[in-house]
């Protein structure tokens, strides 16, 4: 049997040893998202590909891949895979179903609290020498506010059960409404019109897809609570930074929180638009750059089950597929 060749894109060094020890009998190839890129056809001939959200697949770069068999994406969601063109070229697509749900989940309120507690403000107040209280970074209590989660998911259940933990009134919006939760969380299923127009925090937490791509819109914007908080640790692309920006400056949106922005993938290649620039250096705006995922257990997460999906695909037994 032919020895498959993997190409891993944008992997850290430090996990390179990983997948050269768990998958000695392949040969294994290291590049940068820029190297794949300009490269393309010094790469045609691998089986695998073992890329990141940031590594966009269309159906133009498959046609230099003429032997490949197989895309793990080091990751839960996959808009970034043509997953059409794939399905017509017979290549298979596996991610990583499970990695960061508490990960995220914590995340999301790290940015509830930075916005509720000023701690930005604050830090910046203390760093200039002032270390009294000021009127100007008026923080806010969570006990008794209203979240509205969008996306009833593993993130989703997560966040639910921190908010129970602040005794706050949880509000799910999702297409499939689970009784269940409802009853041992303690929350409340509601149309999206309903939670838009009830939450004092809306955070995100849904895939992005053609129904979900801009779900807080124009119309939208009207229902909103005014001075609600809204989170986005999903997509960038589930709410336009037009929308948030609008919402800003009309006093109807408070503060923002963002691990991911729309047009994310330009802004990493500093193509940096005037519309997130300003969103960016708001000042009532927090955005952590994806990073929401980002940490020791989730990251080991991520490579053990990349890993296994590697090996059980060159097995014959492909597991986690899309």
């Amino acid at each position: 049997m032919q020895q498959i060749k993997i190409l891993h894109i944008d992997l850290e060094s430090e996990y390179k040893s990983l997948y050269l020890e768990a998958l000695p009998e392949a040969k294994h190839i290291f590049c940068s998202k820029e190297e794949f890129e300009a490269n393309l056809s010094l790469y045609k001939n691998v089986g695998i590909l073992n890329l990141f959200i940031h590594n966009s697949i269309s159906k133009e770069i498959l046609k230099v891949f003429k032997n490949l068999k197989l895309i793990n994406t080091r990751s839960t969601g996959y808009n970034h895979l043509d997953l059409d063109a794939l399905k017509k070229s017979k290549t298979l697509v596996s991610n990583v179903p499970e990695y960061g749900s508490d990960t995220v989940a914590e995340h999301t309120f790290a940015l509830i609290m930075g916005l509720y507690k000023n701690t930005s403000s604050l830090e910046e107040h203390s760093e200039k020498g002032n270390y009294e209280a000021n009127k100007n970074f008026l923080g806010k209590d969570l006990n008794g506010k209203t979240i509205g989660v969008i996306g009833g998911g593993k993130i989703g259940k997560n966040v639910i059960q921190i908010a129970q933990g602040f005794d706050m009134k949880v509000l799910v919006y999702d297409i499939y409404q689970d009784g269940f939760l409802e009853q041992i969380l303690n929350c409340k299923f509601v149309s999206l019109n309903y939670l838009l127009e009830n939450s004092d925090i809306i955070t995100l937490h849904t895939p992005l897809n053609s129904s979900t791509n801009q779900l807080i819109d124009e119309e939208s914007l009207g229902r909103l609570h005014k001075g609600v908080t809204i989170i986005n640790t999903a997509r960038g692309e589930l709410i336009s930074n037009s929308i948030l920006l609008k919402g800003l400056e009309q006093n109807i949106i408070s503060g923002v929180g963002l691990d991911t922005i729309e047009g994310e993938v330009e802004l990493i290649e500093g193509e940096k638009n005037p519309e997130q620039e300003k969103l960016l250096h708001h000042p009532k705006v927090i955005f952590t750059g994806h990073n929401a995922y980002h940490t020791k257990e989730a990251i080991d997460r991520i490579q053990q089950t990349s890993i296994r999906n590697i090996k059980s695909f060159i097995n014959g037994n492909p597991i986690n597929l899309v």
